[in-house]
């Protein structure tokens, strides 16, 4: 083969393949706008539902949580294993070393009592309020 022939044939390609991603970019476009008109239509279909229904405080607050969630809800996301540090140094992986690590340090936050000196407040200057 000559490379005027190869030249010619590459040049021919490649405003094929130029034709084929301005295409897709075009269907891409529809498919994004048809998308988006979908989920409006769900969202506003589901604010229906929502206003006619009867008051029942469990259904409200599922739909509550749906809207809030949207349209991704459905998708779990992988929980994150809770690793606390305990005493020996190692990472805890059960839910009782869970608890033996938290326990203690809740204990220590919730009970603490302190002495509280309130003379101090009288030393703070009030300000004009309305």
């Amino acid at each position: 083969m000559n490379t005027s022939y190869k030249l010619q044939v590459t040049r021919q390609c490649e405003t094929k393949l130029e034709e084929m991603r301005a295409e897709k970019q075009r269907q891409q476009k529809v498919v994004n706008i048809k998308c988006a008109a979908a989920k409006a239509h769900w969202y506003r279909d589901f604010a229906e539902s929502i206003h006619d229904m009867p008051m029942d405080p469990k259904k409200a607050w599922e739909c509550i949580k749906l809207l809030c969630g949207g349209e991704r809800l459905h998708h779990t996301e992988k929980k994150q294993t809770m690793s606390m540090k305990m005493d020996n140094g190692e990472l805890s992986s059960t839910d009782e070393e869970h608890i033996g690590v938290f326990g203690p340090h809740f204990d220590r936050v919730l009970n603490n009592k302190k002495d509280i000196d309130f003379t101090v407040l009288e030393l703070i200057e009030p300000r004009e309020t309305m």
